[in-house]
């Protein structure tokens, strides 16, 4: 008999609704996820959680490049490293990747962790909250569609009713693979054009990414940024920060404060975290300096 399980993590509640624990075939190395692409199950997928918002007359979600390498990447531990061990289940995340573990111990979890991992992995500029759906066999997209839809607490995640009334979705990330499958929401734009289709070439368009590039960040967010620079033309500081996109600092992005637009080419939860990302930066940035925003 088939077993499936679907969990999801808020700021609110975790809900763990059904139990399997077949274990999944490893798949390749853990590899940067900066440029990303998405497969055609996940694309699938994805289109029938946005086709579905808009029958509820629900604002549609642009496919998010940094949302979706975070699920890509979360699958990818799962079934590397199997994090989700004793106390802690499907929303934890190993020590063997280039962000902070988590043990998400649904009796003491550690939220802040778990839904900044789009900060960590990706240039997504928000918090990520994530829906999982894990069953026995290789997942297809519409099975995995109709049980989210059918199922109470993850049909008011994906459409924002009850308890997610108050957040307004606006990007999506979403990985497919093997007996897994992924959807990160967002409430925050993403910056990038757009996300490949796996060896297509096609593209599918971010439409906010325009309005996203155009926005410089001013409200505070908590986090400590390292600056590099302090202009007074929004139009230069934005091409200084694309061009460290460019040159592999996914998280770069512009600050509006004090009437100067900064330029960060990444940030942190945590001082220390931010102190040691400083000491570590090539020659060219050693000049940078942490500010608190």
């Amino acid at each position: 008999m088939m077993s499936f399980r679907t969990s999801i993590i808020s700021g609110l509640l975790v809900l763990i609704l059904a139990f399997s624990r077949e274990s999944v075939a490893q798949q390749g190395a853990d590899s940067s996820l900066v440029n990303v692409c998405i497969d055609e199950e996940s694309l699938t997928l994805f289109n029938l959680v946005n086709e579905y918002r808009k029958v509820l007359q629900l604002p549609s979600l642009s496919l998010s490049a940094g949302l979706t390498a975070v699920a890509q990447a979360h699958i990818r531990d799962l079934q590397l490293h199997r994090p989700d061990t004793g106390i802690c289940n499907e929303h934890s995340w190993s020590g063997k990747g280039s962000w902070t573990p988590c043990c998400y111990d649904h009796r003491k979890p550690d939220r802040d962790c778990m839904m900044e991992k789009p900060f960590e992995i990706s240039s997504y500029p928000g918090k990520g909250y994530e829906l999982i759906y894990m069953e026995n066999s290789d997942v297809v997209a519409s099975t995995v569609f109709e049980y989210w839809r059918t199922l109470p607490p993850a049909k008011a995640f994906l459409t924002n009713m009850k308890e997610w009334e108050k957040f307004k979705w606006k990007a999506a990330g979403v990985a497919v693979s093997g007996g897994l499958a992924v959807i990160w929401l967002g409430e925050a734009d993403d910056p990038a054009e757009g996300v490949e289709v796996c060896g297509t070439g096609r593209i599918i368009t971010n439409n906010r990414s325009q309005a996203a590039r155009d926005t410089v960040l001013s409200e505070q967010t908590g986090r400590f940024y390292l600056i590099i620079a302090s202009l007074s033309s929004p139009e230069d500081a934005r091409k200084q920060a694309l061009e460290l996109r460019s040159n592999g600092y996914p998280q770069a992005k512009v600050i509006l404060k004090d009437g100067k637009y900064k330029v960060s080419i990444a940030d942190y939860h945590t001082m220390g975290k931010a102190r040691e990302a400083k000491a570590s930066l090539p020659e060219d940035y050693r000049e940078a300096w942490i500010m608190a925003f």
